[in-house]
């Protein structure tokens, strides 16, 4: 008999609609989601080195005690040996989900998101944000911050080993770009791993969650994320009504970027990330797992 899940993961990446997966399977009735999205419950252990778990105060995160509980920490990926094994040895018949998308896309969407938060006349360009992020990556700098965490984090090869000892029946990988592609049959393949059943997801939840968008007010921005906080849990499982809340805010307060990104820093990147993606490409085809579009002519 099949032992029944009692926990799901979205381990990662950031960037790669970690947040719209979230809201996708909180929208099925057997998913209790946690108060919000991520807990980053294991992320102080990744900066300290020592991980600790208290399961009385982790279940406290969520709102009920029964059904699957959710939550999405993309920074888990990064955790190494120490954090999958404890995860894994941790809860009852746990599920890791890991969307890896180009890195080269990733990084981008990154900064743009980065950028978002700050104010025009205190950003830095691109250029910069990449000549720095590569020199702490090669300086092997670990810290918790954006210009340290973009290039590294694109690294995928250097963190996937730990959770492909996890087992192939608690670890999906899917791709970014197959989302954008084919989001629906995306989300029936996780169910289908998840054994729930894809006709109770809320289809009216299908759309594209936390995009990077220029802001025209950052003091109505900062407002807006203040009451996004504080009302996340209900909003994740009140989605029709966020969505119409996060229609009408970006029609007020937020507009396309307009600075381009130039050609070559997109060169750059795909020079950069060449030799880890073919890595990554062997890992794949050593464990006999797909492999995303981005990774086959290599």
């Amino acid at each position: 008999m099949t032992k029944e899940i009692s926990n799901i993961f979205i381990i990662g990446v950031h960037r790669a609609a970690t947040t719209s997966l979230f809201r996708y399977l909180s929208s099925h009735p057997q998913i209790n989601s946690a108060y919000k999205k991520e807990l980053h419950y294991f992320t102080r252990g990744i900066y300290s080195g020592s991980y600790q778990f208290d399961p009385l105060e982790y279940r406290q995160l969520y709102p009920v005690a029964n059904g699957i509980k959710l939550e999405a920490s993309p920074s888990y990926f990064y955790g190494g040996k120490a954090l999958a094994q404890l995860m894994n040895e941790s809860f009852i018949e746990p599920r890791f989900i890991l969307i890896l998308r180009n890195p080269a896309d990733r990084f981008l969407s990154f900064y743009r998101h980065f950028s978002s938060e700050i104010q025009p006349s205190k950003r830095i360009s691109i250029d910069e944000f990449f000549s720095k992020s590569v020199q702490e990556h090669e300086s092997k700098i670990i810290a918790d911050n954006h210009v340290n965490r973009a290039i590294r984090e694109g690294v995928y090869a250097d963190y996937l080993e730990p959770w492909m000892q996890v087992g192939k029946q608690k670890l999906k990988i899917v791709y970014f770009e197959d989302i954008e592609l084919a989001l629906q049959k995306s989300i029936e393949e996780v169910c289908n791993f998840l054994l729930l059943d894809p006709t109770h997801i809320d289809r009216s939840t299908l759309i594209v969650h936390n995009e990077s968008r220029e802001i025209r007010n950052y003091q109505v921005n900062w407002l807006a994320k203040k009451v996004n906080r504080l009302l996340e849990h209900y909003f994740t499982k009140n989605l029709k009504l966020k969505s119409r809340i996060k229609k009408a805010y970006g029609q007020l307060n937020e507009k396309d970027f307009l600075t381009s990104i130039p050609d070559s820093i997109y060169d750059e990147l795909n020079r950069y990330y060449l030799p880890h993606n073919k890595r990554l490409k062997d890992s794949l085809i050593h464990n006999s797992l797909s492999l995303p579009n981005w990774l086959e002519d290599l």
